[in-house]
């Protein structure tokens, strides 16, 4: 893996500059290249090598860097962007083998268990809701989380919600909501009658998707929890 960070792009774009440096550099076919921008560009592209693109799917790398490290690059600076960015490949590269072959369009509440798990989620309890909407709660980092499955039948279901909370406290207002829907973080921010802040992340399996998408989309909420419990609005 490498990281190049860009002075100028000597007049050409940066996913055209990006493969111009990639075969410059002779980039091998399980390799995988981040390339960040001028600092006035808030901009990040990836170019992955033929040997790991069934693990680094189109749909994979769109959320790491539209989703990870293009925000970050706007509102944290290049170095943070680029380590959330390498920690994402690093977690999707090292998962289990195999893994990215598997395409799954329905999620049993047995396998969900076995993701959060392995993503550093400490299991509560589990247990259905309603007949087609199962629950389950979690701890990580300090922080309670739950998933939820619903449209569930008995080869599992088709929707899965990860959400997470930070209790009535008279600085989050709606205001502070409204901060982070427009701070370009993933999952939706919003206040309850109650005032509690709750937030939101929500993933279809329509079409279906590989156990790697579902771990990292699991992974990357842990890291959303932690950036929900930290933010601060400037008012």
């Amino acid at each position: 893996m490498a990281v190049a960070m860009i002075e100028s792009l000597q007049g050409t774009s940066l996913e055209d500059f990006s493969l111009q440096l990639a075969r410059h550099r002779k980039m091998g076919a399980h390799s995988v290249l981040l390339v960040a921008g001028p600092i006035d560009d808030t901009k990040a592209t990836l170019v992955v090598g033929d040997g790991l693109k069934g693990h680094l799917t189109e749909a994979l790398v769109a959320r790491i860097r539209d989703g990870q490290i293009n925000p970050r690059l706007a509102d944290a600076g290049k170095i943070p962007a680029i380590t959330r960015g390498v920690d994402d490949l690093i977690r999707v590269l090292t998962a289990p083998g195999g893994s990215h072959l598997t395409l799954i369009d329905r999620l049993t509440p047995d396998l969900a268990q076995d993701l959060l798990k392995e993503s550093g989620y400490e299991i509560i309890e589990a247990g259905k809701l309603f007949s087609d909407l199962f629950m389950i709660r979690c701890n990580v980092d300090k922080h309670l989380t739950a998933m939820f499955l619903s449209e569930c039948a008995s080869a599992g279901c088709e929707r899965v919600g990860l959400l997470t909370f930070r209790p009535k406290d008279p600085r989050l207002d709606l205001a502070w909501v409204n901060a982070w829907n427009d701070s370009g973080n993933r999952g939706t921010a919003y206040l309850d009658s109650d005032g509690d802040v709750f937030l939101a992340l929500k993933h279809e399996l329509g079409g279906g998707v590989t156990r790697d998408h579902l771990r990292y989309e699991i992974d990357s909420f842990r890291e959303l929890v932690k950036d929900f419990a930290q933010f601060k609005h400037s008012q």
